[in-house]
């Protein structure tokens, strides 16, 4: 995150085939005895056996940074399960206005719908750092879910969970300025952010002021202007490509939210 613009990569293209398989490297050591997933995720919500089962198909792939996983416009022949590292959903409008639709992480799938109902994905999914994720073959993932009903009901309850998000999103845009966008940094911090080594937060480098606004139905510019001020009063600091929360609790009291 930086204070100022930041260069965007959500509609970056895909390397062809070739180029493609010359950027990502086969990740060799297994993720298996990760000590715990969020609880949120796919990963998180499955047993350990059944967990185990979908960690033996398919295959791992470590990808760089700003590499598009997955692009728009594309029908998906393959599930993509993320075993590390994070990744931003993003699309654009029709005049060209680009959207943070959200964010993947360790543990999720990186399109769901794609995978599950056969369908063109809506938005490109680039990777915010290195990104290890397993690649499973969408008709093995679907028999996979049909041999599982505990992973085709965990699957549902995400797919669920993100239209609601969605929905509570679009509900916050009636709210003052300050409150939306600091709802979104809660949403971050919760999902993605990484505590630092004095107990800070920090939010990956990649998510751009107008990724943000899109989030908060805000211009960009009154993204700049909010994290300004929140700058000034100590909640957050920004230094180049980099957003520290230094004040959650604050955070949380401008979001009009409870901090447990």
């Amino acid at each position: 995150m930086v204070p100022g613009d930041a260069t965007d990569h959500s509609d970056a293209r895909p390397p062809g085939r070739q180029e493609r398989e010359a950027t990502i490297t086969t990740h060799v050591t297994t993720l298996r005895s990760r000590p715990s997933w969020a609880s949120a995720t796919l990963l998180g919500r499955l047993r350990p056996e059944v967990r185990d089962e979908l960690l033996d198909i398919g295959v791992e792939r470590e990808y760089p940074r700003n590499h598009p996983i997955v692009r728009h416009g594309e029908r998906a022949d393959r599930a993509v399960l993320l075993l590390s590292g994070t990744a931003k959903v993003v699309t654009s409008s029709e005049d060209g206005r680009l959207a943070l639709l959200g964010v993947a992480r360790a543990g999720d799938l990186a399109d769901e719908l794609t995978a599950v109902y056969r369908m063109t994905s809506p938005a490109n999914v680039i990777t915010c750092g290195v990104t290890v994720v397993r690649l499973i073959d969408a008709h093995v993932f679907r028999d996979f879910l049909r041999s599982q009903p505990d992973a085709h009901l965990a699957v549902t309850q995400m797919i669920t969970e993100r239209l609601r998000e969605a929905n509570r999103r679009r509900a916050d845009h009636v709210l003052p300025v300050p409150c939306r966008l600091a709802r979104v940094l809660v949403e971050l911090s919760d999902t993605i952010g990484r505590r630092d080594a004095g107990g800070r937060m920090e939010l990956p480098d990649c998510l751009t002021q107008a990724e943000l606004g899109s989030l908060a139905g805000m211009a960009r510019r009154t993204v700049e202007e909010q994290l300004r001020d929140l700058q000034r009063h100590g909640v957050v600091e920004l230094a180049y490509r980099r957003m520290t929360i230094n004040d959650l609790p604050r955070l949380y009291a401008i979001a009009k939210l409870t901090h447990v």
